[in-house]
């Protein structure tokens, strides 16, 4: 839970209690609405990020046993798609290489060829 701040709650206190009563319920409600948007916006970011969380898990773990399958593995940092791809009955290792600018539907193609 978001910790509230003690000065600005007694501020708040002492400038509602300046209010006339008629102002002070509207000012009251007002607070009110504006807690239940900040509790309702940090329910959504908690259910966001957890969401993403198992979103990011679920496709680290798709990626890895796309690699152990494929035998294939990713030199990431690099301005091109480049990694290698091991055959495990043969023992070779190829190494792939390709521009950013290839289609997907080429770089499907020749990653299949290598593999």
């Amino acid at each position: 839970m978001l910790a509230i701040d003690p000065w600005y709650t007694w501020e708040t206190n002492q400038l509602t209690a300046m209010l006339p009563l008629h102002q002070r319920t509207t000012a009251e409600q007002q607070c009110e609405e504006v807690d239940a948007r900040l509790r309702s916006a940090t329910a959504a970011a908690r259910e966001a990020a957890a969401a993403s969380s198992s979103l990011a898990a679920n496709l680290k773990s798709q990626l890895a046993m796309y690699k152990h399958i494929t035998s294939t593995t990713w030199w990431p940092g690099k301005p091109t798609i480049s990694g290698t791809v091991s055959d495990t009955k043969t023992g070779d290792i190829r190494v792939f290489d390709f521009d950013q600018n290839i289609s997907q539907f080429e770089l499907v193609n020749k990653l299949w060829d290598l593999l």
